[in-house]
């Protein structure tokens, strides 16, 4: 039981790790250039994708995590690596769920706002193309608050692989 759930721990880990490394680093592309239609889907897609891919995984990380708790180290006398993984494991896994899932929605929010926004400045006699600049620039802030989300994420991610792993 311990070592299929250590497998689920370690498969789900990874491909949280690596589906936020990958997606950042596409994302990051794109930081730049938010002004075309495509761009917008592109970001909006890669968003949705990884919502798909880190969530259930970041989950299987964290029952999996429970349950080899429960499973091997019953006892109350834990050492620190083993306490620190509970706790602030457990702590990141949650949070990054919560704040990946609220800065991706403000972001897709954003990137579908921008082409409305345009229709609506254009009925009020105003240029649509100054407007979706200010649509795009505001888009880059909020793919620039995504992106830190995602980056603090990862760093909470390391944080705790790297005590685990030296077993502090």
């Amino acid at each position: 039981m311990f070592e299929t759930m250590l497998f689920i721990h370690l498969t789900g880990l990874a491909v949280w790790f690596g589906s936020m490394a990958a997606i950042g680093l596409m994302l990051l592309a794109f930081r730049r250039d938010l002004r075309s239609e495509e761009a917008k889907k592109m970001v909006g897609k890669m968003v949705k994708l990884f919502n798909r891919l880190t969530h259930p995984s970041s989950f299987l990380v964290l029952v999996s995590g429970g349950l080899m708790m429960m499973d091997r180290w019953s006892d109350t006398d834990h050492p620190f690596w083993l306490t620190f993984m509970e706790r602030v494991g457990g702590a990141v896994v949650l949070l990054s769920i919560i704040a990946l899932t609220i800065a991706g929605r403000k972001l897709t929010k954003r990137l579908g706002g921008g082409a409305s926004g345009a229709g609506q400045a254009a009925s009020a006699g105003k240029a649509p193309a100054a407007v979706g600049a200010g649509a795009a620039a505001m888009a880059g802030v909020r793919l620039n608050g995504y992106l830190s989300t995602m980056g603090v994420a990862a760093v909470g991610v390391l944080a705790v692989i790297f005590v685990v792993s030296f077993r502090f």
